[in-house]
């Protein structure tokens, strides 16, 4: 699938949460990572890292703090219960450790307002896109999630992340085992969210 088209890889894009815990070579795993760092950033500042964690022992502890957020919060949500994306999430959350690489994009700056968080994240989350679109290039699943980041502190010690960056999210990868495949994600029509000149 690495000669995919930009539209049929943006197409074929979806949360992909089973994954195989196959590794994903190296030459394939450089070549996601540098989609990365072709995305761009608030006056070519380029103040990204990128944490790749393949290390059982911390894949593991990682896993321990992601099941606890699912544990006290996002399980106890009404309105995710029993949707399939719920099904996906909480298979997600027991086999966290067992996906090959787990990305854990860091972006350098420190927290301020609301609108500093957005501002900020506009000079990381363009590359953790490129990242997920150059996995399904090469039939890679992904998914962004952010259940980590409740454990800023604990995420940067373990991973030795510097003070002045934050964490962005985490994207684990592998090859797809099966049960969800590339695509056929619903989105809304154009016409519900699309606004022309004004809302």
């Amino acid at each position: 699938m690495s000669d995919m088209l930009l539209f049929d890889t943006l197409n074929a894009q979806r949360a992909i949460r089973f994954l195989k815990p196959d590794p994903i070579p190296d030459d394939i795993l450089n070549q996601i990572l540098s989609a990365a760092l072709r995305a761009p950033s608030g006056g070519n500042s380029q103040p990204w890292a990128f944490v790749v964690v393949r290390e059982p022992v911390i894949k593991q502890q990682l896993a321990v703090w992601y099941k606890e957020f699912w544990d006290n919060v996002y399980s106890k949500r009404l309105d995710r219960k029993d949707s399939p994306v719920s099904r996906s999430a909480e298979h997600l959350v027991h086999h966290f450790a067992e996906a090959p690489v787990i990305v854990i994009p860091c972006i350098r700056g420190s927290q301020g307002s609301n609108r500093d968080v957005m501002t900020t994240g506009a000079s990381i989350y363009p590359a953790v896109q490129n990242l997920m679109l150059a996995a399904v290039g090469h039939g890679v699943g992904s998914v962004i999630t952010t259940f980590l980041q409740n454990h800023e502190d604990k995420i940067k010690e373990i991973l030795g992340v510097p003070e002045d960056y934050q964490t962005a999210c985490a994207v684990p990868l592998g090859y797809p085992s099966g049960e969800e495949t590339f695509g056929g994600s619903r989105r809304r029509p154009l016409s519900e969210v699309v606004h022309w000149n004004r809302w």
